[in-house]
C-alpha cells in the first residue's frame, strides 16, 4: 500500500462538519499519498508501519459521514498525527474571552467553506494546547467575574467567551466549570438556571447541592476580593517590584 518514506497529504476528518459545533475536536484524518489519488481513512493515528490502519474510503460516503476539505486546503501529515478542529462558535469564544486560539504548540488554517479552524497534532501536543486554552479561560472568567460582581453588574462578553472556550476543552476541567456555570448564573440572577444546574451538578459530580452552593459563594468572594487587591497597587508599585525582580536576575 506505500513505504516508509511515502508523504501524506490530510484530505479530511471522520467527523461531519456540523457535529463540530462549538467544542474543539481531534479526530482522524482522511488522506491521500504523494503519487496516489486513492482516499484513505486513517483506523489509528500512527499507521505508518501498520498497513491495516489505512482503510479505503469512498469519497461519496465521506461527503456524507465525514468532512472533506477543499484542495486548497491540503496540508501534510505524517504518521501519529490527528485533525485538530475547532468550530467556528469556539473561535468566536476565544476571540471574546481574549485567549489566542493557536500558539507555539498548534498553529491553526481557517476553512472558509466550512467554517472552521483546523491543524494537525499528536494527541500530546493536543493535550499541551487543550491544558493551556482551559488555564487561560479559568483565569479570563474568575477576572470577569471579579469585575462584573464588584460592579453589581452582568458579566461581560468576555466571561461568557471564557466559560464556552472551558465546556469545549472537554471534560478534564468538568469540576472547574461547574462552578464557575453556577457563579455566572448566579451574577446573572438567572436563578431558574440556577436551580436546574446546581440540581444538574448535584447528580453529575456526586456532591450535595448546600456544599456546591457554598463552593460557589466562596469563588463569588475570592474573585472579587483577587479584583480589589490588583486594583489597589498604585502602578508605580509594580514597577517597582518588576524593577527589582529584574535587577536580582
Amino acid at each position: 500500500m506505500f513505504d516508509r518514506g511515502e508523504a501524506a497529504s490530510l484530505r479530511g476528518f471522520d467527523t461531519a462538519i456540523a457535529d463540530i459545533g462549538d467544542q474543539l475536536h481531534l479526530r482522524h484524518p482522511l488522506l491521500v499519498l504523494d503519487g496516489d489519488s486513492t482516499l484513505y481513512a486513517a483506523r489509528r493515528l500512527d499507521w505508518r508501519n501498520d498497513q491495516s490502519a489505512l482503510a479505503v474510503a469512498d469519497p461519496s460516503e465521506a461527503t456524507e459521514l465525514a468532512t472533506l476539505l477543499p484542495d486548497a486546503y491540503r496540508l501534510p501529515i505524517t504518521s501519529g498525527e490527528a485533525v485538530v478542529v475547532a468550530g467556528a462558535e469556539f473561535v468566536q469564544a476565544a476571540s471574546d474571552a481574549g485567549i489566542q486560539l493557536g500558539g507555539s504548540e498548534i498553529s491553526f488554517t481557517r476553512v472558509h467553506e466550512s467554517k472552521c479552524w483546523i491543524s494537525t497534532a499528536t494527541r500530546a501536543s493536543f493535550a499541551k494546547h487543550q491544558t493551556r486554552l482551559a488555564s487561560e479561560a479559568l483565569s479570563a472568567f474568575d477576572e470577569a467575574l471579579g469585575s462584573a460582581s464588584h460592579e453589581g453588574r452582568r458579566l461581560s462578553k468576555r466571561g461568557d467567551g471564557a466559560l464556552l472556550v472551558l465546556r469545549g476543552c472537554g471534560t478534564r476541567w468538568r469540576e472547574d466549570l461547574a462552578v464557575r456555570e453556577l457563579a455566572g448564573a448566579k451574577q446573572n440572577r438567572e436563578f431558574d438556571l440556577y436551580r436546574r444546574l446546581l440540581d444538574g451538578f448535584e447528580i453529575e459530580l456526586d456532591a450535595p447541592s448546600d456544599d456546591l452552593h457554598r463552593q460557589v459563594e466562596r469563588h463569588i468572594e475570592l474573585a472579587v476580593s483577587q479584583r480589589v487587591s490588583m486594583a489597589e497597587v498604585p502602578d508605580t508599585w509594580i514597577e517597582m517590584l518588576f524593577r527589582g525582580e529584574t535587577e536580582r536576575h
